[in-house]
């Protein structure tokens, strides 16, 4: 890996052990094996770093947490047809909701 790559699972690595607002610049620099520039250089800032490895947390915890679902409930179902006259109410104009400018309230 290159040291951008480094920077973010080293800053990975720190969320998880430290949380965001124990981890210092010196703890991912340190952690990824890398100079404490290398973040400005690839990130601009730690909260920079911390945001991106934050989102990219996020997203693999969410990949892990959809895989131990059953699969009956990562199935989609069909749309019942409550919730087609619903949606077919909601996308009528707003005068027929109620909250137009032709309702009376």
């Amino acid at each position: 890996m290159g040291n951008r790559e480094d920077l973010l699972a080293g800053a990975k690595r720190c969320l998880y052990e430290k949380g965001y607002g124990r981890t210092t610049a010196r703890d991912i620099a340190s952690a990824a094996g890398v100079s404490l520039a290398a973040i400005g250089y690839h990130y601009g800032s730690k909260e920079a770093l911390l945001t991106q490895a934050t989102i990219q947390a996020l997203g693999e915890w969410g990949t892990r947490s959809v895989r131990c679902w059953p699969a009956s409930a990562r199935r989609p179902t069909p749309r019942s047809a409550s919730s087609r006259a619903g949606t077919a109410y909601w996308r009528a104009s707003p005068s027929t909701r109620g909250c137009g400018p032709s309702s009376s309230r």
